[in-house]
């Protein structure tokens, strides 16, 4: 019976680590064309809490890019304001990106060691989805804040 269970086990941790080769997704990370893709990431020890118009995310370690917020725009002008705080609590590199309908790509902070803080604000004039992802290499650690006017916070 014990031999079965390390077996089992054994097949489980194979499984799960199977996909997550955190390198490969380190590509996206300097790739508009892979960022404005879908999400492909490699992630552990993640937590994310939404109240109201606002985000807040942990990554222990992040490779690749997560989408975590939309808005589906009409292309009506409506006002969007995106106000952020993006840190780097170890290692390797995170950064925020904001992506229009379009697939342009946007850097709107990248971390570093110590807290960074600001606010964009833009016009949603392109019918369509707009994006915020975050995006991170050599599995960073990363933390933050994402407060929004309008759309949603997105953790697909």
């Amino acid at each position: 019976m014990k031999k079965h269970l390390i077996i089992v086990t054994a097949g489980l941790l194979a499984i799960s680590l199977a996909g997550c080769d955190a390198t490969k997704n380190d590509t996206i990370y300097d790739s508009d064309a892979s960022l404005a893709g879908g999400d492909n990431c490699s992630k552990m020890y993640a937590t994310a809490t939404t109240w109201g118009n606002s985000f807040k995310f942990s990554r222990g370690t992040l490779s690749g890019a997560e989408t975590i917020w939309k808005y589906q725009s009409a292309g009506n002008g409506t006002e969007i304001t995106l106000q952020y705080t993006l840190e780097e609590t170890n290692s390797g590199s995170a950064k925020l990106v904001l992506i229009d309908p379009d697939d342009t790509v946007i850097t709107l902070s990248e971390a570093s060691s110590t807290r960074q803080e600001d606010t964009y604000s833009f016009t949603a004039d392109e019918s369509g989805t707009y994006r915020v992802k975050l995006a991170g290499k050599e599995s960073a650690a990363v933390s933050g804040t994402l407060e929004y006017s309008h759309g949603s916070s997105s953790t697909d």
